[in-house]
């Protein structure tokens, strides 16, 4: 687990916050309190930007971490964080052209390559665990 996300997970022992064991799904209205936790960090990011604001920038994307951190906690993704990560990474990287080159849409964002692979997380999320109702 990462130095961060344990942070996270100290805060929510302290505060009778649920920390999963292992990954699960969370009530509806649990995951509505969490998005909404993620639109208002979003929103002070955007407000901080337009205003050129720095320090306000640094504080937006850390409050976005570390929500970002209680969320994999409450999840119970907590240990599967960094192999997740790393799996995405990959997928993320094979994005780049035959040449090795970036392809970019006209706003900017990254389009997939021919070399495009799907990230594989199923491995990671379920692991060898037999007998477990897939999403549950």
């Amino acid at each position: 687990m990462i130095k961060q996300t344990e942070q996270v997970q100290e805060f929510n022992k302290a505060f009778n916050i649920y920390v999963a064991k292992e990954p699960t799904n969370i009530p509806p209205a649990e995951v509505q309190l969490r998005y909404a936790l993620m639109l208002e960090e979003l929103q002070e990011y955007k407000q901080a930007c337009d205003n050129g604001d720095l320090k306000e920038i640094a504080d937006a994307l850390t409050d976005l971490k570390y929500v970002l951190c209680g969320m994999f906690i409450r999840h119970g993704m907590q240990f599967i964080e960094e192999p997740l990560f790393d799996e995405v990474h990959a997928s993320n990287m094979s994005k780049l052209d035959k040449n090795g080159k970036p392809i970019y849409r006209n706003d900017g964002k990254v389009l997939k390559g021919e070399n495009y692979f799907k990230p594989n997380l199923e491995p990671i999320v379920y692991g060898n665990v037999e007998d477990k109702e897939k999403g549950v």
